[in-house]
């Protein structure tokens, strides 16, 4: 199930040829299997990334955002017709204990 949330996240990969690349953008939506990333900048298909998503607080006395760490594999990217943000990919959460 996709949850609609909107949240700062950073994510880091590393390219065809070795470079390193680290940036920022905002989920779309977000599950235990995945989410969807609007940025400027993305990953190819096929390729590893790790994100930390910096989910909004669930309480008003707990001001300070959760994050949550997360690495898996971009199995989908496509460009926004507004033109809002760019981009966006689809990235798979790698399992913690594959069966």
């Amino acid at each position: 199930m996709r949850f609609p949330v909107e949240a700062r996240v950073t994510f880091r990969w590393v390219d065809q040829t070795g470079v390193q690349h680290e940036t920022e953008g905002r989920t779309l939506n977000i599950s235990e299997l995945g989410a969807f990333v609007r940025s400027r900048e993305h990953p190819q298909p096929g390729t590893t990334v790790q994100l930390t998503v910096f989910l909004p607080p669930v309480q008003k006395n707990h001001p300070f955002p959760t994050s949550m760490l997360m690495h898996g594999t971009v199995v989908r990217s496509e460009g926004n017709q507004r033109g809002e943000e760019g981009y966006g990919f689809a990235v798979e959460v790698k399992p913690l204990n594959p069966a």
